[in-house]
């Protein structure tokens, strides 16, 4: 029985499958089945390689609602983390903090999704300053996931939590379209032409209006120098069921007019430079799958060509976008 080569062993697949060269079909493992992640805050925590218990950490920035592939294997460490693996055929290799202390940053991180439950909204919300110290210019903006079925409390939750405010029954949240963004108040601040402008805590977000991308409103009464005793919001991974999630967009600009070079990349993944980024990802699993060389025993040699180009186009649009 043949065994593998130190290098293969080192590295993993299909890392090594694309270092050891002449590159032969036995080198090239078929892909695990993909769990998708979907990314609930900008900054994440990853342990590279292949064990969690590695001492190294390194923090990636990623965009609030974008996926990343796993194998869905998951570890718990001493003190509570949860560690989730991630797919080393789509990503590079390491592990992914889910949620956990000792970090700094307070919440889930990641959420698992559900096949086929509903795509929630992303939420913009303003850090809540002290009244005149910020401009409109100068106003940190976070972004929040908030599920169509989640409430209004919900989501006051969630910014509580981000925010570190101590009191959630302490936000105002104004209707979207008749609260209108103001800096220089307590919260984010904002105008209003009456209380019926005004959303009760029990509205769900689907009721109350939202749009994908809208920036939520609100005025926090409470003291800021108080940190945030509450709990993560009880919607999160109790999302709903729709037919087909969406997927957030890649502004256009980023791919073809910073990157014109990956035109021919796109071309052998047969997608549009306007691709979403889960959706490139998506797109390469199936190409890789269609064209494995296990999959042609008959034509090995050209499904092996085929499956490289496929790799290599994939990885020169991934690394060049930070997918």
């Amino acid at each position: 029985m043949a065994t593998e080569s130190p290098l293969a062993l080192q590295m993993g697949y299909p890392e090594a499958a694309k270092a050891l060269c002449p590159l032969k079909q036995a080198q090239i493992a078929l892909p695990s089945e993909v769990v998708e992640y979907r990314v609930l805050q900008r900054s994440l925590v990853k342990r590279p390689g292949s064990s969690p218990t590695g001492p190294k950490t390194v923090k990636l920035t990623r965009p609030v609602g974008s996926v990343m592939f796993t194998t869905g294997r998951t570890w718990t460490g001493p003190k509570g983390g949860e560690w989730v693996e991630l797919d080393s055929f789509v990503e590079r290799p390491g592990w992914l903090l889910v949620q956990g202390p000792g970090f700094g940053i307070p919440g889930p991180l990641l959420q698992r999704v559900k096949p086929g439950e509903t795509q929630p909204l992303l939420l913009r919300v303003a850090k809540p300053v002290e009244i005149g110290c910020a401009r409109e210019e100068e106003r940190e903006m976070r972004e929040i996931l908030v599920s169509l079925t989640a409430s209004v409390r919900d989501a006051k939750e969630w910014i509580a939590l981000i925010f570190g405010l101590s009191d959630p029954r302490r936000i105002i949240v104004g209707k979207p379209g008749d609260a209108r963004a103001r800096a220089g108040a307590t919260g984010a601040g904002f105008h209003i032409k009456s209380c019926d402008g005004l959303l009760d805590d029990e509205t769900s977000i689907a009721d109350a209006g939202f749009s994908d991308g809208d920036e939520l409103c609100y005025v926090y009464t409470g003291d800021l120098e108080k940190s945030y005793e509450g709990k993560e919001p009880e919607w999160v991974g109790k999302l709903g069921v729709a037919p087909k999630p969406k997927a957030a967009k890649l502004p256009n600009s980023r791919q073809t007019d910073d990157f014109p070079e990956l035109s021919v990349h796109f071309e052998v993944l047969q997608l549009a430079p306007s691709t979403a980024r889960d959706q490139i990802k998506r797109q390469y699993r199936l190409l890789a799958l269609e064209c494995h060389p296990d999959k042609h025993p008959d034509d090995a040699e050209a499904a092996t060509r085929r499956f490289q180009e496929v790799k290599s186009a994939f990885e020169a649009i991934r690394d060049a976008l930070h997918l």
